[in-house]
């Protein structure tokens, strides 16, 4: 049974917002997918992954792209990913806290920073400075899913309404930086291996096309092989969004972010902040170089992560301020109002 979008308790991220041109290219075949789906929308109308999909075109391309427009696969393996996401309860991760996200994060350095030339939000991770055995001390590769899918869920649900209402207009995917730095064979022991694995098949099935690009920088040499092992993990439409560079990239990230947007560690102008200790929410944001701990985005996350969201509760829906002013964005440049997301 379709929901009534008007509806003022309509959750933010199933806002409807107007179908790019690109999305109206393809609505014969997401009446097609709808259609085929009939059986099993009305079957499961409580569902959050069935709710987006009666109400935003996009969710049907998702699936259709990862599937290459093939009607019958798409169909299958959205009634895999429904199945995971009732399964596991995946809809209700964020009713709950998930205190382990500051202890994993301890040891990682990494978080979201602002907002592409697209209004992608920005997601910085630092893998070649992972301490792999502290983490294998705090976390099972369990529990380190179960973070990662709350991390993922709060980008659907946070994240990506904060940023389409920043941009005016719907945006359902995230620019990635990954600084392969410091990578080395002690990340290649066999059950860092399984993790990638399984995290990767994870986030194909139940967040396809929710990557826009990912690049990785100061790729080394031992990473090549690796790739060839890797690749055979991911499906073309993914592999297609991946940069890979054997150097810092400068040119080739300031062609999608502005330099005010980008920490001064990765070539850019943004100097945002330091270690940051908050002494009533004792927040502690693991960042040797900055900008990551100090930014709202992630900081929000932690917060949250303890306190858990709830059903019956409003998620936090800030509108993150860019570092890049109004003033700069006029005068700039190549900003585009929405972007190419395939």
């Amino acid at each position: 049974m379709p929901i009534n979008i008007n509806n003022t308790n309509t959750p933010a991220y199933l806002k409807v917002w107007p179908n790019s041109d690109r999305d109206n290219k393809h609505l014969n075949e997401i009446a097609l997918f709808r259609s085929a789906l009939k059986p099993v929308l009305e079957a499961n109308g409580d569902q959050e992954l069935v709710k987006e999909i009666q109400l935003h075109d996009r969710a049907c391309i998702r699936f259709l792209r990862a599937r290459q427009f093939n009607i019958k696969k798409a169909v299958s393996m959205f009634q895999e990913a429904l199945n995971v996401r009732k399964t596991q309860h995946v809809d209700r991760v964020l009713d709950s806290p998930f205190i382990m996200a500051e202890e994993y994060n301890r040891v990682l350095c990494r978080g979201f920073h602002g907002y592409d030339r697209c209004g992608r939000p920005i997601y910085i991770e630092r893998f070649g400075s992972i301490d792999l055995d502290r983490i294998w001390e705090k976390m099972n590769d369990d529990q380190r899913l179960s973070l990662c899918r709350y991390q993922a869920e709060y980008v659907r649900k946070v994240i990506f309404p904060a940023a389409s209402e920043r941009a005016g207009h719907r945006i359902d995917q995230l620019l990635i930086i990954i600084d392969m730095q410091g990578f080395g064979r002690h990340h290649l022991r066999t059950k860092q291996w399984s993790f990638t694995k399984a995290l990767s098949t994870n986030d194909q099935l139940l967040y396809p096309e929710r990557m826009g690009v990912t690049i990785l920088i100061n790729v080394p040499t031992i990473f090549s092989w690796v790739w060839k092992i890797a690749s055979t993990w991911l499906d073309d439409a993914m592999k297609q969004k991946i940069q890979i560079y054997n150097h810092s990239a400068h040119n080739e990230l300031l062609e999608l972010i502005h330099e005010n947007e980008l920490p001064a560690i990765l070539g850019g102008k943004c100097q945002c902040g330091g270690k940051k200790y908050d002494k009533d929410d004792k927040i502690m944001f693991w960042d040797r170089d900055g900008c990551l701990s100090h930014n709202p985005m992630m900081n929000d996350f932690f917060k949250f992560s303890r306190v858990g969201g709830g059903t019956d509760k409003k998620l936090v829906q800030t509108k993150y301020e860019s570092t890049w002013t109004a003033t700069e964005e006029k005068e700039g440049s190549d900003h585009k109002e929405e972007v190419d997301m395939y």
